[in-house]
This record gives structure tokens, sequence and C-alpha cells, in this order.
């Protein structure tokens, strides 16, 4: 079941497609897309429907100044922000158990807020630091990680994935993409990191369960 939602973040409103499974799970994922894309690109969408189906709630925004959310979208320090609103949203109409799936720049957020989720999956993070808050610094306390990225990804060079897993915790993972570009263009390189992503995310949880 998918839900509109506007969520308040400062003096604007960000919107929102919510994944609700109908069972009774209270743990959520949510989506931190990249600097140019929105919530409604494919690759969230079929990402919600991945977790929906695995037992997760998703929630999928528009951070401002992109989609159907207002605001300047050059503010990354307010991106911050947006996330921070929409990750206390998620806690209080779901529950603490919450991870971070981002791309791109929206990955990079999802590593610098880290220490808020239980496990974070990055596809293809810049290395770069917005505001005070250091990408050093968040990873000497981030949960379960894992990178994705594509070894043709022209945009951002697979080294610096690499420079932002060699730096984290255990437990991490690196996974690259033969052939993969930015955006996973290729329908089959898509499938894959969707499938990986769930699964990275579905035993964490599986994990937490058991302990």
């Amino acid at each position: 079941m998918q839900i509109r939602a506007r969520i308040v973040s400062g003096d604007t409103e960000l919107s929102a497609v919510i994944h609700k499974v109908e069972s009774e799970s209270k743990k959520v994922v949510i989506a931190f897309h990249g600097f140019e894309s929105f919530r409604d690109s494919p690759k969230y969408i079929m990402m919600g429907e991945g977790f929906e189906k695995a037992g997760f709630n998703f929630i999928r925004f528009d951070f401002r100044g992109c989609g159907e959310s207002e605001g300047d979208k050059y503010d990354l320090e307010g991106r911050i922000q947006d996330a921070l609103n929409v990750i206390n949203f998620a806690k209080s109409e779901f529950s603490d158990e919450v991870y971070f799936v981002g791309s791109s720049l929206g990955g990079t957020i999802a590593i610098l807020l880290s220490e808020m989720s239980k496990g974070v999956v990055a596809l293809c993070p810049p290395f770069v630091n917005i505001g005070k808050r250091k990408i050093e610094e968040s990873l000497k306390k981030n949960p379960p990680l894992l990178i994705i990225h594509g070894d043709k990804d022209e945009t951002v060079p697979i080294d610096e994935g690499r420079k932002i897993y060699d730096m984290a915790n255990r437990p991490k993972e690196f996974f690259v993409v033969q052939g993969g570009d930015h955006r996973f263009s290729n329908p089959e390189h898509l499938k894959l990191v969707i499938e990986k992503t769930v699964s990275f995310i579905a035993s964490i949880s599986d994990k937490n369960l058991n302990k």
C-alpha cells in the first residue's frame, strides 16, 4: 500500500510516499535520493516495492527544491535538516528500527547520519563533507555498511566509494557492479543493485531480531 504524505522540515514541506506493509511490521527504510534526482525515479519505486515485499515499510521523499518539494535544492545543509526531519517522522510513525538507503549525494547523507540508523546502503557515494558533518567522524561509529559502486561510473569515481569503505568500521561490504554507470541505467544492473540492497538490510534485521 502506498500513501502520500507531507513532512514538515523547517519552513518548508517535503513531499513523500510511504510504502506501508499490511503486516504489523514497524521496521522502516528511508531512501535519500541524489542531487538531481527525486523520489519517483524508477530506482526508488522499484526499491520501495522490493522492500515492501520483504516486510519493510519504506519512505521515499523529495529533498527541498526537488520533485514536488519547495525550497532551494542547492542548500546542502538544508538537505541534512530534511533528512533529520524525515528520520524523526519515521521513528514516530514506525519504530527505532530504521535503515537508510542513499544514492550519490543521498548516499553521502546516509553515511553522515549513519549513527541514527541500524544499517546503511550507499550507492556510488561521493566523498564530501556537508557543513560541520564530516565523513571521517561519521565512520567512527557507523552501523553495518554496504557500498555499491559501478566500475564505469563517470560521475563519482569508484575510488571515492573505496575510500569511504576503507575508513568504515566493520561489518562492512564493498560490492562492484561490473560495467555499471552512475545511475545503473542498465536494467539488469539496477535489478542486481536492488536485490543486493534489500538482502543486505534484511540480513541485518534478522541479526537484530535474533540478538
